[in-house]
């Protein structure tokens, strides 16, 4: 008899590891996430001096060439990107119950599994590129770029639009074993993902859509929690300025509450991110491992660099 996700228990269940690992979390993809955080600093100095280049040209200067910015940035993210494999192959084992928790940063390590990994993050990223691009710039085939002239038969491109969403969707939660399958099997395989979550898809798609709007209304409700307390706490300082011109108290505590409202930016990106992980990997294990109870994962993570029991930590 084929198994059969819970659709709430799952949902819930990776809401809950994602709450309680944030930590954990941070601690596996923290070389990723300030690589990600250097790329994108870099893109901004380098649109800052793509901007410079423009006025420079405009008055007959030398504009510093912007493709050097543009050649790091690839890189960089690049980089950041690979970090991420060896982090989500982790935390897919730890979720599992096949490994505990790294003790340093041994983990980021490629063997063959990584690299699999690698591949099936390639493979998926131009599946969904090729439905979401191709299928959008091709109304563009048909149009008189000379007149401007659009077919009437495109009025329909809202109705395409909405059907390549629900076939992005459907292709996105069929092969939602594919990577953790990739982390903890280590095999790649579209057939098997597909056979796996067939007879599924629905429940798959309501635990989605519950983790979804669970952790929408939490964004959310810490988002304007934290506006709150700020200018709740700014409001009295504020009349400490004297001549318009802000105290020190107060940029003290501006400076403050801008390093806390980061620290809670990156812990919810930890939190949504660990939880939607664990929920694929949670999906998986449900349908490959039926009989098996959920693991302890508290305890994995709490554990050394070592296995569980009944895993290889390779």
């Amino acid at each position: 008899m084929k198994a059969k996700i819970q659709a709430v228990s799952t949902a819930t269940g990776a809401l809950k590891f994602g709450m309680n690992n944030i930590l954990l979390t941070l601690k596996l993809y923290w070389v990723g996430m300030l690589l990600f955080v250097g790329g994108y600093a870099l893109s901004f100095l380098g649109a800052i001096q793509l901007a410079g280049g423009f006025d420079a040209l405009e008055s007959g200067e030398a504009a510093v060439p912007f493709w050097p910015f543009l050649l790091v940035f690839v890189v960089v993210m690049g980089l950041g990107a690979l970090a991420f494999a060896p982090a989500s192959v982790r935390l897919a084992r730890i979720i599992a119950g096949d490994a505990g928790e790294p003790s340093g940063i041994g983990y980021l390590k490629f063997t063959g599994r990584e690299w699999r990994y690698v591949k099936g993050m390639v493979i998926l990223g131009l599946i969904y590129l090729f439905l979401v691009f191709v299928p959008t710039m091709l109304p563009m085939a048909f149009v008189n770029l000379e007149t401007g002239e659009i077919p009437a038969f495109l009025s329909m491109l809202p109705l395409l639009m909405f059907i390549i969403m629900l076939v992005f969707l459907w292709f996105m939660l069929r092969l939602v074993t594919f990577l953790p399958m990739i982390a903890i099997e280590d095999r790649l395989s579209f057939r098997d993902a597909f056979r796996m979550t067939k007879g599924n898809v629905w429940r798959i798609v309501g635990s989605f859509l519950l983790l979804y709007l669970m952790l929408v209304g939490i964004y959310f409700a810490v988002f304007f929690g934290v506006a709150l307390v700020s200018g709740i706490v700014m409001i009295p300082l504020s009349l400490t300025m004297q001549g318009g011109e802000p105290g020190a108290l107060t940029i003290i505590l501006g400076v403050v509450l801008g390093l806390v409202s980061l620290v809670f930016y990156f812990a919810m990106i930890a939190f949504m991110g660990g939880s939607f992980h664990a929920w694929g990997t949670k999906v998986y294990l449900a349908l490959a491992r039926p009989a098996v109870d959920e693991p302890a994962v508290e305890a994995a993570a709490s554990g050394s660099d070592s296995p569980m029991p009944g895993g290889q930590d390779n």
